[in-house]
């Protein structure tokens, strides 16, 4: 049996999606796994009830001071002591700090989980490249090289970097890792819709294009005054806040605000309507994968991660295209189902089970690489 340390941001088995995975690798008795992790999830709005908790060869550490301060840390390296893992696991490159230090005392493999790696607009903050786009790409470079110096394998969710990108850049450790679609749903028929609902769920800011998501709402209540519009997620910037700020203003009574709900409410909502909007250009998995996975079709504004215009979603780059894909939907019933079936098609390659193979497979593959020097691990990279 595997044994792994996951280091995470946040980790609830009923509204993570790796956390699924996670417990069905350990369910299956595949995997051993101590997982250590943050008590709230700013992202989901949510609080975990308990710091311990423990699944099926799965145990789930959960702290209140951040994962890198002293004390946190020398609890993390005896949870360690204790499993003595075989590779460790971690989730979010700002997180890699902490698995280097575990690594100083248990010199085993690192293997990291990104969304995105090889894309050049994600992954930097805006003062690393001072601001100049032509900088970026070399920086970015940089940037790479100092991730794969610190981890044996990353491992990337974001499918379009294996079709438009050379994944060799990364000197063979870079694969490919489904992003998990979790919870089956009931599927609802087309009849079964409420037409005049429209739903969003997830956390709004800027870089999921909040701004966006606004203008298109606003216009469809313009246009359509009988629409009710229900937003679940928590704002994470001042973008949003200004953004719903003014959503609300000029929606009034239209628009309902929620700053979380269950994961079965929200499959509910999402179920329930026509069709939900990605205004992203990137990000925004989540709705998405909810979407495919209840039979609801995708308005986009951008193509990005699995989706495919006409197959999955329809494209609706800007706000005129998408009030007549709206209109052409709501009366299309051939349209809607098609997109709808698309999304279902979707969704079973995103599979939780799926996923937890290839997950299983990768982790197998890190240890065949050679075994970490320890003496190689004193200085930080």
């Amino acid at each position: 049996m595997l044994k792994v340390l996951a280091i995470y941001p946040a980790f609830d088995c009923n509204i993570n999606e790796m956390a699924v995975v996670w417990a069905r690798l350990c369910e299956r008795g595949e995997s051993k796994c101590a997982v250590v992790t943050n008590i709230s999830d700013t992202l989901k709005a949510n609080i975990a009830k308990s710091s311990r908790e423990t699944l099926d060869n799965l145990e789930i550490h959960r702290f209140v001071a951040p994962l890198s301060s002293g004390k946190t840390l020398k609890q993390i390296v005896d949870i360690a002591s204790e499993l003595r893992p075989d590779v460790i696991f971690c989730a979010v490159v700002h997180n890699l700090p902490i698995a280097r230090a575990v690594q100083r005392t248990f010199p085993v493999p690192i293997c990291l989980h990104t969304e995105y790696f090889l894309d050049t607009n994600y992954g930097l903050r805006r003062r690393a490249f001072l601001g100049l786009k032509w900088l970026r790409p070399i920086v970015h470079k940089w940037y790479r090289a100092n991730i794969l110096s610190q981890c044996q394998a990353v491992l990337c969710s974001n499918p379009e970097e294996f079709i438009y990108l050379n994944p060799n850049k990364a000197n063979n450790k870079l694969w490919y890792l489904p992003w998990p679609i979790m919870n089956k749903h009931l599927i609802r028929s087309y009849e079964q819709r409420q037409s005049n609902q429209v739903v969003y769920i997830g956390s709004l800011s800027q870089g999921k294009a909040v701004t966006r998501l606004v203008d298109y709402l606003l216009a469809l209540l313009k246009e359509f005054p009988s629409f009710e519009v229900v937003i679940v997620g928590p704002k994470i910037d001042r973008t949003a806040y200004r953004a719903i700020a003014t959503l609300k203003q000029k929606g009034k009574d239209q628009v309902k605000l929620l700053d979380r709900c269950s994961k079965e409410k929200a499959l509910d909502l999402i179920a329930s309507s026509l069709f939900v909007i990605s205004p992203g250009k990137c990000l925004g998995w989540g709705i998405i994968g909810d979407a495919w996975v209840t039979g609801t079709p995708v308005i986009t504004a951008g193509l990005h991660y699995d989706l495919a215009d006409g197959g999955n979603c329809i494209l609706a780059p800007d706000v005129r295209t998408f009030l007549c894909l709206f209109a052409k939907l709501k009366s299309d019933k051939c349209l809607w189902t098609k997109l709808s079936e698309g999304g279902l098609a979707s969704a079973a390659l995103h599979d939780v089970d799926l996923v937890a193979t290839r997950l299983l497979e990768c982790l197998m593959e890190v240890l065949q690489k050679p075994q970490i020097e320890p003496q190689s691990l004193q200085i930080s990279k």
